[in-house]
């Protein structure tokens, strides 16, 4: 088995943090499996899928999604699905030049494959084999009422917002129990603009 870490500068200067594992001994004509995570999480969270699919002979690459992880932060305006989906074409290109492939996403890391072959069709068409999507949105979720009808959903959701936008508020401190998820390696969620020490990038 290798592990190699590399980092792929997008167009922006954003470097991005790749993971390249192989296994010893390949399967013929096998895909290379590219996992993307989700929001405010980092390849770490494929830990177990990844060891699972190298011992199986498959070649695997992971990568820290912009601002997230070992991957630098962008500016503030340099975030959008879109963005992520561009990011993944520069990944496949470097890293992935040749071969079949197939890609999983969870959550955020779902809507960064959908972007990715909604703005890169042809290539996804040649080079794709396979999709996972897990636990991910194609868009809509401010319509999403979790069973409670529209009005109970609406509610629920302020309730959400103002319950993240509190957790933001709340300095870090080395005895602080809750922190903002991320700082250098995410970005809350919800996190307002009076929170320096929690930055939220302008998602679109």
């Amino acid at each position: 088995m290798r592990t190699e870490q590399h980092r792929v500068e997008a167009h922006d200067g954003v470097e991005l943090f790749v993971i390249d594992r192989s296994p010893t001994q390949r399967l013929e004509g096998s895909p290379t499996v590219v996992l993307a995570h989700g929001y405010a999480l980092d390849h770490r969270y494929w830990h177990y899928q990844a060891d699972a699919l190298v011992e199986a002979g498959y070649r695997v690459v992971l990568w820290d999604q912009r601002g997230h992880g070992r991957s630098t932060a962008a500016e503030s305006h340099a975030y959008s699905i879109k963005g992520l989906g561009d990011d993944l074409a520069l990944l496949i290109s470097e890293m992935i030049p040749h071969g079949p492939i197939v890609l999983i996403g969870h959550s955020m890391g779902g809507m960064t494959v959908m972007a990715y072959a909604g703005s890169h069709l042809e290539e996804f068409a040649q080079r794709i084999v396979g999709v996972g999507l897990i636990s991910t949105s194609a868009g809509d979720l401010d319509k999403v009422n979790w069973g409670l009808g529209e009005r109970g959903g609406a509610l629920l959701a302020r309730g959400l917002t103002a319950l993240v936008t509190t957790l933001c508020l709340i300095k870090p401190s080395s005895g602080a129990s809750i922190r903002c998820v991320g700082r250098s390696s995410a970005r809350c969620m919800g996190c307002p603009p009076t929170a320096p020490w929690c930055p939220r990038p302008n998602w679109r």
